[in-house]
C-alpha cells in the first residue's frame, strides 16, 4: 500500500480498556498505543474472518478454499508439501492444510513429523 493509499483514524479508548493497555505498555508487551490497537484489532480480525475454508482430504492433497484469493487451491502431500496456487512447499495453505487433524493424523501414520504447521521431517 502506498503512502498515500493510507487512511488515518482517530481511535478513543476509555476506562478499563485504556488500564489494561497502560497495564500492558508498562509490562512491555505493547510499546505503545498504537501497538496496543493494532493488536486488539488483529485479534478480532482472525476471530470474526475466517480465512480459509477446509472442502475435502484425498490420498495425497486436501482442497480448501482461500476466502481471501476467492479460489479453490490443492495442497499435495507427495515428496513433502506444495501449494498449487503459490508454487511453494510452505505458505498460509499449506500451514492451515497442516492444522486439519484429517490432513496431520494420515500423515503421521505414515511417518511424518508435523509440528504448528510445518513438516519437521518425513519418512525416507
Amino acid at each position: 500500500m502506498a503512502e498515500d493509499d493510507k487512511k488515518r483514524v482517530t481511535v478513543t479508548i476509555q476506562g478499563e480498556v485504556l488500564e489494561w493497555i497502560d497495564q500492558k505498555i508498562g509490562e512491555r508487551v505493547f510499546h505503545n498505543y498504537q501497538h496496543a490497537v493494532d493488536y486488539c484489532l488483529m485479534k478480532v480480525y482472525q476471530e470474526e474472518y475466517t480465512r480459509f475454508t477446509h472442502y475435502n482430504v484425498y490420498d495425497d492433497h486436501a482442497t480448501i478454499y482461500d476466502n481471501l484469493k476467492k479460489r479453490i487451491v490443492d495442497v499435495y502431500f507427495r515428496e513433502g508439501p506444495y501449494c498449487e496456487a503459490c508454487e511453494k512447499p510452505d505458505c498460509d495453505h499449506v500451514r492451515f492444510a497442516l492444522s486439519l487433524p484429517k490432513v496431520v493424523e494420515p500423515l503421521r501414520a505414515k511417518g511424518w513429523v508435523i509440528m504448528d504447521g510445518r513438516v519437521v521431517s518425513k519418512p525416507t
